[in-house]
């Protein structure tokens, strides 16, 4: 039974939600080289809160209004800030009509003091704020035929409604499609997004997207609204974040144009006496992860909704679930907020969203995998590329369970050393693996192993990576690890013993017995019959339910159920006696059964103690032997069940026909695949006289028969040629039966089994994903659609595939495709499910890429399970026989059809063959020693030819000329290692920036893993190797492989602790921001306050002469700084967070050399005892910084970008000409000191002409842009990063090491400054 919970709570919940989003209008895999729409503001996972689940937990109301944002605002400010959160987004409901231009305005009643005061205060609080949409335009807006803002009546909201009229939402009520052919359209998009822009909005959350919400085929298609609202928001810097359930066929597109995206449904329980969500949310994650991480990474992240974890009596997850979801998200590098009330996070809750160690891991960017999915102990990892790899152990059963990590599985060869992330403590050195202990239910561990010595494998898909190019992943260019057995059956003709002989006289007297135990006479017969509870004769009445593959020992695994009172079901038979089978258990009740309409008899199923199975609670024999009908119906209770009838009949004895029971079977003659074929009896009174196959009988040891069980032996199936084998059942009276059995051949066939949820599958429609169903699915899931028309595809490589799901009652047919040509129509329907059968099935194919499509025709459901792929073979023969006689015995030749180069070895068991003395290996023939056979016992010999493939079997490819990858690493040297093959060329190999090699990746024939270049001797530190394709069809990479850093010492060794810096003071303000009303700028009109990305890092301004550093072996070339600014506790920087007033007047007053000539200010907010009060009083008499007209600084205020112009301007002393200007700057405040800035080389602009002057500064573009006017920096030969959020990889990170560490340097040869010491 398939049940849509998800959606339809997503329906019912969001109705309430959203009514006011009605009025908006808007409310091969290619590899990871698609750019987000302004990438450079996602250089990592966000931080914040959001408001959504907490609506639906307690309602809207109380956390979209103004008094409920300021006071989750307040308790981030308390309790998360300092860690890196920053923003506050409030979800759907936040509007409440629109403006004459069909714009949206935020509610009155939510916000009675103005949307912009809420906004300010959240700004002034050092925060981001974000919002709510969706696609399309309103439709109350299209009825209306508002004019679009700025067109001059040119535009209205009727010329861009797609036509003919489409609901656009997911819940058909809310927008219309809007044709984006229509020039006009992108204009309305624009004139939402730049208000949103001078509002301040950061952040925009885009729900309803499809493909994907439940939409996943074309019929909505919004990916020109995802286009165009990309567009918008990245000239207002608005960060853009798409939802939910995308579909993963399109992430390339999602990639190129959001910042974010929602890989699954809501998190929330949406039951409120559960908890905000519950572990199955949660666990669901963990496949879809498997396939999403590659896509994840600087620019763009996966999101996996909120983090519910902060209060335990609210979440409706476990202490261990609690910290296993926050290692999951911080292992994932997935979107970091949670939705819990922020005022009532409670102890543990804290703790786990501000542990900075773990924060560090989820913000380092690089999203972790899994070593594999085929356990529920799990272990997932990133390579960290410094000789680190971030490890997450993971216990996902329901029983305690050993979890262990192996350093061989995350590339590693050498030693490590484990540190607990969560504990903060060292764990010692392993040599080659750790184990986590025994692991709780849902229990989890968080690990940083630091390799010791030896050297860090990384595979072509690691997120460290980064591709430029047309890059894409696999495409057919990959070659697997492979194997495949011969089976040798050995025997020895040197003697034999006459005691071994067959007896035929005592061949299977039992089952002679057991097939004439009813002997043919003129007595009654009597014959019990099981009807089981899906038999279609059996009449349902009222709601109920089918239930199959239990465990609980019902007879053939189902049942079915009502939850219903007065629901009943009948039966009619001819018989002398029936019994009524059931489960007996607590949640069971009264059962009231009538016979023949006569007297009720109220039977019990409730039992108080352990659930007994196939009960007959319900007796009757003695009757009359003709037809009776029974009815039982629900008295009470929480079920009723019904497991089966047990029919007692009574006949002459070959009074009717024997039955077989199913008349057909199927059997594979792969030694692997054999099995008996069983069949049920039906005997009616007479005997089994014998079974014929085409005339010829069978001999007594060809099957068996007991009690009504018939069974045909797989020794004699197997030795019947390939095709339909019709077996002729006798009986002493009545027709024969015909029993037919398919036999099929697949000895030597490989198979690839594919799950429901491989990326490679393209669904198109409506389909979901069901999970935990304990119904015998492959890996215990299935995907369904339920709408005619619905479709899924597969392209494969091999020579066949087989369509493998369940059946059952609620199905219907597909239509089936192969390379676009119509094969048949195959069915599903079926009275009863069976999971796993193969419901299509081709073979012989050529050997190549092929496609297979199957089409939703009928039925209420199209489901499914897995597919398995039919894979060439690898070797010839695949059996093979050996007599040990001695004047018998010979070589047997193997011929390899693979490629000869990729061939491994052979093994048997865990002994490896020895070449040379086991076997010889001349071309692409193998020979089996006789020498070796002869040592083997007699039996069956299996033998494993093992062939080599791709590390991890997948390459990313380009046919590009000029596109390249590179690989950031810290070690003392690296290889290259690829496939070379035909069709690839020549690779420009660039160390460090510097061409060093041309080497050549080509051979005549394709060999895997081949080293095409490698260096050694390298500085011990951070180093960057980037190839670039030259020639060639194509170039492939595969592997690379880098060596560490050797540690210092032999004792415990953990991470680099960087000691933690006094942090920059935030000073306490209980009441509030100050006066979250005033103006963004200290003149001019207010500017929007939105998120910059990195500003770009201008030529190097040659360092001045500076202060020679004592002792230093040349004092006429070496330089002495002092750190200006400093870190946070845990060893981290937060480059991103925005720098306030009070901090930029810190620094200033600590490097500038402006003469304090001003005047003494006093400004109202500033207390003697303040902190920063002097620093703040130092630059106001320099003049460099001014209050406002009202008297105040506002210290709290983050800075802009036009501030720091104007700040950069007056301490620049230089002439330079002023700069060319910038788009968006004319007649603003401060576009002088813009001008000057850009002249001198100190500030740039963005690649779209404009310089953003509103947008918030971080402290990363904070310390560029002083150190170009200091003329300090860029810092380089930095071995060891003293921060552990500003990797060597940091487009800041010399100007970072520069303005925080006290150092010696000396002139770079490029410019900026080698460090010394």
């Amino acid at each position: 039974m398939i049940l849509k919970v998800i959606g339809k709570r997503l329906g019912m919940s969001l109705l309430v939600f959203i009514i006011a989003v009605a009025q908006l209008g808007f409310a091969g895999t290619k590899s990871n080289v698609a750019h987000a729409a302004d990438a450079s503001m996602a250089q990592k996972p966000y931080m914040g809160w959001s408001s959504y689940s907490m609506q639906v937990y307690d309602g809207a109301g109380n956390w979209t209004s103004a008094e409920g944002v300021k006071k989750q605002s307040d308790a981030m400010r308390e309790k998360l800030q300092a860690h890196g959160y920053e923003y506050i987004n409030i979800d759907a409901g936040w509007n409440g009509a629109e403006d004459q231009y069909g714009r949206p305005i935020p509610s009155e009643t939510l916000y009675p003091n103005g949307f912009q005061e809420v906004i300010d205060y959240v700004h002034n609080n050092g925060q981001k704020i974000g919002i709510y949409l969706i696609p399309g335009m309103s439709i109350t807006g299209y009825n209306a035929n508002y004019e679009i803002y700025g067109t001059n009546g040119q535009c209205r909201m009727q010329d861009i409604a797609a036509q003919p009229l489409t609901v656009m939402d997911y819940w058909d009520s809310y927008t219309y499609k809007i044709d984006f052919s229509n020039p006009c359209a992108q204009k309305y998009i624009d004139s939402i997004a730049d208000l949103l822009g001078e509002w301040g909005i950061n952040f925009v959350k885009f729900d309803s997207v499809t493909p994907g919400s439940g939409i996943n085929n074309l019929s909505r298609d919004a990916r020109g609204d995802v286009e165009a609202w990309s567009k918008a928001l990245a000239r207002n810097n608005i960060w853009f974040e798409l939802s939910w359930a995308l579909d993963h066929n399109y992430v390339d597109f999602w990639k190129k144009y959001a910042n974010g995206w929602r890989i699954d449904w809501d998190i929330e329980a949406y039951d409120s006496s559960k908890g905000l969500t519950e572990w199955p949310s949660i666990s669901r994650l963990f496949p879809l992860a498997a396939i999403w991480w590659r896509d994840a990474g600087p620019g763009g992240w996966n999101d996996f909704d909120s983090l519910n974890i902060g209060n335990g009596s609210m979440d409706g997850l476990t202490r261990d679930e609690r910290k296993s979801a926050m290692t999951f998200w911080s292992i994932s590098s997935a979107q970091l907020y949670t939705g819990n009330d922020l005022t009532r996070l409670d102890d543990y809750g804290l703790e786990l969203l501000t542990n900075d160690e773990v924060i560090a891991v989820n913000q380092a960017g690089r999203p972790g995998h899994p070593v594999s999915m085929d356990t529920q102990q799990q272990v997932w990892y990133a390579n960290n590329g410094d000789g680190t790899y971030s490890v997450a152990l993971f216990n996902l059963g329901n029983r305690s369970a050993e979890v262990k990590v192996k350093w061989s599985d995350l590339g590693l060869e050498g030693p490590a050393s484990v540190r607990d992330l969560w504990s903060h403590s060292e764990l010692g050195n392993f040599e080659k693996e750790f184990s986590g202990g025994v692991l709780e239910p849902h229990a989890s561990r968080m690990l940083k192993v630091t390799a010791l010595s030896g050297t860090s494998a990384v595979n072509d898909d690691d997120t460290g990576m980064r591709y430029s190019g047309e890059w894409k992943r696999n495409g057919g260019k990959e070659q697997l690890n492979g194997a495949q057995d011969i089976s040798i059956a050995i025997k020895d003709t040197t003697s034999t013993n006459p005691a071994l002989a067959p007896q035929a006289d005592n061949l299977n007297n039992a089952a002679d017995n057991a097939a004439n135990s009813a002997l043919a006479n003129n007595a009654t017969v009597t014959n019990v019959v099981y009807i089981n509870d899906d038999d279609s004769n059996i009449k349902y009445n009222g709601s109920w339910n089918a239930n199959t593959g239990r465990s609980f020992g019902d007879y053939n695994g189902d049942v079915h159920y009502t939850e219903t009172d007065g629901d009943s079901f009948e039966y009619t038979f001819t018989g002398t006696g029936i019994d009524v089978l059931t489960e007996k258990d607590s949640n069971l009740g009264d059962m009231i059964v009538t016979l023949d309409n006569g007297t009720p008899q109220t039977v019990s199923a409730n039992n108080n103690g352990p659930r007994e199975v196939q009960q007959a609670v319900y007796s009757v024999s003695g009757l009359d032997n003709g037809p009776h009908t029974l009815k039982v119906v629900k008295g009470s209770g929480q079920y009723m069940l019904l497991d089966a009838l047990r029919v007692t009949t009574e006949t002459p004895a070959g009074g009717q026909n024997s039955t077989i029971n199913p008349a057909s079977a199927a059997f594979d003659k792969a030694v692997e695949q054999q099995k008996d074929v069983t069949v049920t009896l039906s005997l009616n009174g007479n005997t089994l006289t014998g079974i014929e196959n085409d005339g010829v009988a069978l001999d007594s040891d060809d099957y068996t028969v007991v009690n009504d069980k018939l069974t045909i032996k797989k020794e004699y199936l197997a030795l019947q040629p390939a095709g339909a084998t019709s077996l002729n059942v006798i009986f002493s009276s009545g027709d024969p039966q015909t029993l037919t059995i398919r036999i099929s051949d697949s000895t030597g066939i490989r198979y690839a089994l594919i799950n429901n949820d491989d990326p490679g599958i393209k669904y198109n429609g409506s389909w979901s994903r069901s999970t935990g169903r304990g119904m015998g699915d492959y890996k215990d899931d299935v995907h369904y659609a339920e709408a005619n028309g619905d479709s899924f595809e597969y392209t494969f490589r091999g020579t066949g595939i087989q369509l493998i799901t369940e059946v059952d009652q609620s199905q219907g047919d597909m239509d089936i495709y192969i390379d676009g040509q119509f094969k048949e129509t195959v069915s599903a329907y079926r009275n009863g499910r069976l999971a796993q059968q193969v419901l299509y099935s081709i073979s012989d194919l050529p050997d190549g890429m092929h496609t297979l499509k199957a089409v939703k025709k009928s039925g209420r459901f199209m489901l499914l399970d897995m597919l398995k792929v039919e894979i060439p073979n690898l070797i010839n023969p695949v059996q093979a026989n050996f007599d040990k006689s001695a004047s018998a015995q010979a070589d047997i030749d193997v011929t390899l059809l693979q490629q000869a180069e990729s061939f491994t070895g052979i093994t048997s068991g865990s002994y490896n063959l020895i070449p040379g003395t086991d076997y010889t290996l001349t071309g692409n023939h193998v020979t089996l020693n006789k020498s070796y056979l002869a040592t083997q016992p007699v039996g069956t010999l299996n033998l494993s030819f093992t062939f080599g493939g791709d590390y991890h079997n997948d390459v990313h490819y380009t046919a590009v000329d000029g596109d390249s990858f590179e690989y950031t690493f810290k070690g003392t040297g690296i290889s290259l290692i690829t496939p070379t093959g035909p069709e690839q060329g020549e690779v420009d190999i660039y160390v460090d920036g510097q061409l060093v090699q041309t080497v050549n990746a080509y051979s005549p024939s394709r060999k895997n893993q081949q080293e095409i270049y490698s260096v050694s001797g390298l500085a011990s530190g951070v180093h960057t190797l980037k190839a670039v394709k030259k020639s060639g069809d194509f170039m492939l990479t595969d592997q690379l492989k880098f060596t560490v850093v050797a540690a210092d010492n032999g004792g415990p060794v953990g991470p680099t602790e960087t000691p933690a810096p006094t942090e920059t003071p935030v000073p306490t303000d209980p009441a509030g921001p100050t006066d979250p009303t005033g103006p963004s700028n200290p003149s001019g009109p207010s500017s929007s306050v939105v998120q910059p990305t990195a500003t770009p890092v201008p030529t190097v301004t040659p360092a001045p002469t500076a202060t020679p550093a004592p002792g230093a072996e040349d004092d006429t070339q070496t330089i002495q700084h002092t750190a200006y600014i400093k870190g946070y506790p845990g060893g981290l920087f937060k480059p991103d967070n925005k720098i306030t007033r009070a901090e930029m007047a810190t620094i200033l007053a600590g490097v500038a050399q402006t003469e304090a000539t001003e005047p003494n200010v006093v400004f109202s907010d500033i207390k003697s005892d303040y902190w920063a009060a002097e620093a703040i009083a130092k630059v106001a008499k320099m003049g460099l910084m001014k209050g406002y007209q009202d008297g105040t600084f506002k210290p709290n205020q983050s800075l802009t970008r036009a501030e720091l112009a104007v700040l950069v301007a007056a301490l620049d002393e230089t002439d330079a000409p002023v700069g060319r200007g910038f788009s968006d700057i004319a007649d603003h405040w401060a576009q002088a000191a813009i001008l000057k800035a850009q002249g001198a080389g100190i500030l740039n602009g963005y690649a779209d002409g404009t310089f953003r002057p509103g947008a918030i500064l971080t402290r990363a573009e904070a310390v560029v842009a002083i150190n170009r006017v200091l003329g300090r920096g860029p810092l380089t030969g930095v071995l060891q990063p003293q921060w552990s959020d500003v990797p060597a990889s940091h487009w800041a990170f010399g100007d970072i090491e520069e303005a925080s560490r006290d150092h010696v340097s000396k002139p770079g040869t490029i410019g900026g400054e080698q460090l010394v010491k």
